[in-house]
């Protein structure tokens, strides 16, 4: 299980095959979410990965088919996934996606800013501090330099 916090990704191209990459190398130790297998499985493609909040939080945008396997429509979800691997919940219109690539971006956006993501990653290390060493205390350290951040800027 990897626990250090996501490495910046590069801005070196915005193609699906690019995002794709980066999603897998980001959550690689952590989740099978964007798997080759996984997307080959869903029919899904990677339009946009981010790392935030100091590699604490790895945000994507992917693309799935409306309706069967046949169907040429997609729509737009996000996902926002913590140093576990876990997404983190969203509301249930959420989960059913977007028309728009954009307003999945907008919802997306929103989601970060109304994150509480340094209670969101402390709840995580004590889930994993149980199951991981050394790692879980340098990321600690690494939420307490955001926290003592986001105070100062208040």
């Amino acid at each position: 299980m990897n626990l250090q916090p996501f490495e910046p990704i590069p801005d070196a191209g915005a193609s699906v095959e690019y995002m794709a990459q980066h999603a897998r190398r980001a959550l690689d130790g952590r989740s099978h979410y964007f798997t080759e297998e996984s997307l080959g499985f869903f029919k899904a493609r990677v339009c946009l990965a981010e790392v935030h909040y100091r590699g604490l939080i790895f945000a994507a945008i992917e693309s799935l088919p409306i309706g069967g396997w046949l169907e040429s429509q997609r729509r737009y979800r996000y996902r926002l996934f913590n140093i576990l691997g876990e997404v983190l919940p969203s509301s249930a219109s959420h989960d059913r996606g977007f028309e728009k690539y954009t307003a999945a971006r907008v919802r997306m956006e929103e989601a970060l800013r109304g994150l509480d993501v340094v209670r969101e990653t402390n709840d995580a290390l004590r889930r994993g501090s149980a199951r991981f060493g050394k790692q879980v205390t340098k990321t600690a350290e690494r939420v307490a330099e955001l926290e003592a951040e986001l105070a100062a800027a208040d």
